[in-house]
C-alpha cells in the first residue's frame, strides 16, 4: 500500500539444499502511490555480500519478514519446500519452518530483461497469480495487475441448445490456471501395454498399406515404427520415415487447456484426466489412441504453422479436408466437454453449411497379431536359426544369387533345407539341402551360405527354412505375403521382409537383417545395402537387446513405464536404456547410491552411465556393483522418485 515505510522489513533467502538460509536483504524507503492506485512497488538488488546471488533452484524460496519479526509470506520456486536455517550463513529467520508453495513458473536461461510476476486483481498476495517469464517491471506495478476487490471466479455458463454437426457443445469462457505442457500433459505413454507408445500406435494405424515398396516396418523389438507410408491430410504431402512425422493433436493441448482442461474450481480436471487426454484424446481412461479423432500423422510443414490455433486462425491448406477437420475438432471437444468461444462457434457453424451430414468413420484398434522383425504380416515361426541375408535380383543378368543362414555356433544343419515358392501359384519351384556345422564367427553365432542360380524375382515369392525334423522353422517372402500350397510351411502365412531388390539394384548389394537379438524376430530387414555374404551384417549384433525404461513425469513425480514412483529391477552385467525424451531439460534424470541423490547428500552415479538431459541414457550395470539397491532422482527437483528404487540382482 502506498505510504508503507519499509524500514524493518526483510527479504530472507532460502536454499532447498543443506545450505538453508543463505542471505538477508534489509528493505528501506517508502512505497509511492503509482498512478493514483493507492499502491506502489519497490525493487531491491541482491547485495554483493550474498556471494551466490539469488539461487537458481531447484527448489529455493523467498520469505518476507515484517518489522514485528513475523514471517509475512514465504513462497518457493521449482518445487515446494520448507524454510530451514540449515548450515547457511544467514543463520535463520522468522520464516524458519514455513512451508513454501511452488509459484508454478520458473526461469531457465531466460533473458535478463524478463522476470516472474504476479498479475490479476486483489489486495493480498494470494489474490494474484504468478506468470512468466515476461518483460520485467522492476520498481513498478506489474502489467495486468490491478488493486481492488478480488474478482470472483465465475462458473462457465453453457449456451443452451448449441449444436455443431448435430453434437451438443458448450459455448462460453472458462477460467483456467497456468499452462505447463510438460508437467500437466506429458506424452507419449503406452495405453494398451504392448510396448508401443501411443505415438507409434497412431503411426501404425495411419500407415497407408497400398505400396509394396514402402511397407510398414517396425524396429527389431517390434515396439516402434521405423518406415512406411503416410500422407499429411492437411496438404497432401507423403512421408516415408517415421522420424519425419509429427503427431498433431487436432485440438492442440494449449487450446484444450484454455477450453476447459485447465479449468479451476469445481470444474478442474484431475492430473490423471489430463494425462489420459494428452495420450488418448479422451480424458476418461480406456480409449486407445488410434481409435481417437484427436491424432493425425502430419509433417512439420503444416503442424508448425497450425501450432495451437483454433479454426478461426488456421485451416488446412487443402480445402477438401476442411469438413473432416472441423468434424474431428467438434468431436474431440464434444467428447471431453471442452468449451467453444463465441468466434470459434460462429465460424464452425457457418462452415457447417458447406459440409454434408455424414458421420466420421469409426477408427479401429490396431491388429497386433502377426509379423515381426521386418515387414511383418504373417504368422510363420521365427527361431534362433534363420535366414539372415538374401540376394535375388540386380541390374542386368542375375548372378551370385544366394541365401545366408545364421544361427548359434555349433548348430548342425544336416537334414535342414531351403524351399523356394512361386507367389503366383504358391507352389514349390526349387529346394536346396543344407549341411555342415555353423562355426563361431563372433558373439556365439555364425553363418552358412546357400548358393542358387534361379531365385525368382517376385512379386511375391517366398523362401521356407525347414529343420532336420521336417518342421517349418521360418517362412519369409518379398514383395508381398503368400502361403505355400503344401509342405511343412503350408499352414503359415509368410512374413514379408518389407524390402526388395529390382533390376536397378547394384550387383554388390543385398537384403540383410540388422539389430540386436538371438532369434529371427529380434532383427529388422534393411536394404539393398552392401553385401556381407558369409559374415556378420553391418549394424548387427547377437545377444539380448537392452531393456528400455521409458521415463516421463507428471508434475514433480517421475513415471517409469507408466508407473508413478516405480521400483524397477536390473541385473549386474546387463545393459539398460532409460528413454528420457519426454522429460527433457526440466527434469534431468540421474542415478545414485544415495536416496534422492544430491538432495540426500549423495552424488550422481557415473560407473557405466552415459548421461544426457534429452534422448536416451545408457547404463551397463557393473558386474562388481556391491549395492543391492540403487536410486534415481532429478537434479532440479527433490523427491521426484518418491518411494521408487532400483533393485540390483545377479
Amino acid at each position: 500500500m502506498a505510504g508503507t515505510n519499509l524500514e524493518g522489513y526483510k527479504l530472507v533467502l532460502y536454499s532447498g539444499g543443506d545450505s538453508g538460509h543463505y542471505g538477508t536483504i534489509d528493505l528501506t524507503g517508502t512505497l509511492q502511490d503509482e498512478a493514483n492506485t493507492g499502491y506502489g512497488a519497490a525493487s531491491f538488488s541482491i547485495p554483493t555480500s550474498i556471494e551466490t546471488g539469488l539461487q537458481n533452484g531447484a527448489q529455493d524460496g523467498i520469505g518476507l519478514v515484517n518489522p514485528d519479526n513475523e514471517c509475512a509470506e514465504f513462497f518457493s520456486y521449482e518445487g515446494d519446500m520448507t524454510a530451514n536455517a540449515g548450515d547457511g550463513i544467514g543463520g535463520g529467520s522468522a520464516c524458519d519452518g514455513s512451508q513454501g508453495q511452488d509459484i508454478g513458473v520458473f526461469e531457465q536461461n531466460s533473458s535478463e530483461n524478463d522476470s516472474l510476476q504476479r498479475t490479476g486483481q486483489g489486495y493480498g498476495g494470494s489474490d494474484f497469480n504468478w506468470v512468466g517469464p515476461v518483460t520485467a517491471s522492476a520498481g513498478f506495478v506489474n502489467n495486468d495487475q490491478t488493486f481492488g476487490d478480488p474478482v470472483p471466479t465465475p462458473e462457465p455458463t453453457p449456451a443452451p441448445e448449441t449444436f455443431l454437426f448435430s453434437k451438443a457443445v458448450l459455448v462460453g469462457e472458462v477460467p483456467s490456471d497456468f499452462y505447463d505442457r510438460d508437467a500437466d500433459y506429458p506424452t507419449w505413454r503406452d495405453a494398451d501395454g504392448d510396448c508401443k507408445s501411443d505415438r507409434h500406435e497412431v503411426l501404425q494405424a495411419q500407415h497407408i498399406d497400398d505400396d509394396s515398396s514402402n511397407p510398414l516396418v517396425f524396429s527389431s523389438s517390434g515396439c516402434s515404427v521405423l518406415t512406411g507410408k503416410w500422407q499429411d491430410p492437411f496438404d497432401g504431402s507423403f512421408y516415408y520415415s517415421a522420424s519425419d512425422i509429427q503427431i498433431d493433436h487436432v485440438v492442440a493441448l494449449y487450446e484444450s487447456h484454455i477450453s476447459g482442461a485447465g479449468a479451476t474450481g469445481s470444474n478442474a480436471w484431475t492430473a490423471e484426466e489430463k494425462v489420459n487426454f494428452a495420450n488418448t484424446g479422451n480424458r476418461v481412461a480406456g480409449t486407445l489412441p488410434e481409435t481417437s479423432n484427436q491424432f493425425l500423422a502430419v509433417g512439420g510443414a503444416t503442424n508448425g504453422p497450425k501450432g495451437s490455433s483454433d479454426p478461426t486462425e488456421w485451416m488446412p491448406p487443402l480445402s477438401e479436408y476442411h469438413c473432416t477437420y472441423l468434424k474431428k475438432w467438434v468431436e474431440v471437444k464434444h467428447l471431453n466437454d471442452l468449451y467453444f468461444d463465441e468466434n470459434e462457434y460462429n465460424f464452425i457453424k457457418a462452415e457447417e453449411a458447406n459440409c454434408d451430414d455424414s458421420p466420421l468413420p469409426t477408427l479401429p484398434a490396431n491388429d497386433d497379431s502377426g509379423g515381426g522383425g521386418g515387414g511383418g504380416g504373417g504368422d510363420a515361426p521365427e527361431g534362433s536359426v534363420f535366414i539372415n541375408e538374401l540376394h535375388y535380383d540386380m541390374v542386368g543378368v542375375d548372378t551370385d544369387e544366394y541365401v545366408e543362414i545364421a544361427g548359434p555356433a555349433g548348430t548342425d544343419l544336416s537334414g535342414w533345407k531351403l524351399e523356394f515358392y512361386n507367389g503366383n501359384n504358391d507352389s514349390l519351384y526349387d529346394q536346396i539341402s543344407l549341411s555342415g556345422v555353423i562355426s563361431d564367427a563372433g558373439e556365439g553365432y555364425g553363418f552358412i551360405v546357400a548358393e542358387s542360380s534361379q531365385i525368382q524375382n517376385g512379386a511375391p515369392d517366398g523362401i521356407g527354412l525347414i529343420d532336420q525334423n521336417g518342421n517349418c522353422a521360418e517362412l519369409i517372402s518379398y514383395e508381398g505375403t503368400m502361403s505355400p500350397t503344401d509342405g511343412p510351411c503350408s499352414s503359415f502365412t509368410s512374413n514379408d521382409i518389407g524390402v526388395i531388390q529390382s533390376n536397378s539394384t547394384p550387383p554388390e548389394d543385398s537384403l540383410q537383417k540388422t539389430g540386436t537379438g538371438t532369434v529371427s524376430s529380434d532383427f529388422t530387414w534393411v536394404g539393398p545395402v552392401t553385401k556381407t555374404k558369409g559374415t556378420q551384417n553391418a549394424d548387427q549384433s547377437f545377444g539380448t537387446e537392452p531393456t528400455t525404461f521409458v521415463v516421463t513425469a507428471t508434475g514433480l513425480d517421475y513415471i517409469i513405464d507408466g508407473v508413478m514412483h516405480a521400483t524397477i529391477t536390473v541385473k549386474r552385467g546387463a545393459t539398460y536404456i532409460f528413454d528420457v525424451s519426454d522429460v527433457s531439460a526440466p527434469h534431468p534424470f540421474r542415478l545414485s547410491t544415495t536416496p534422492d541423490g544430491e538432495w540426500g547428500g549423495g552424488v550422481a552415479f557415473d560407473d557405466g552411465v552415459s548421461y544426457v538431459n534429452s534422448g536416451t541414457i545408457g547404463w551397463m550395470v557393473p558386474e562388481d556393483l556391491t549395492n543391492d539397491v540403487m536410486y534415481y532422482y532429478c537434479t532440479l527437483h527433490a523427491g521426484m522418485a518418491g518411494s521408487g528404487v532400483i533393485q540390483v540382482i545377479d
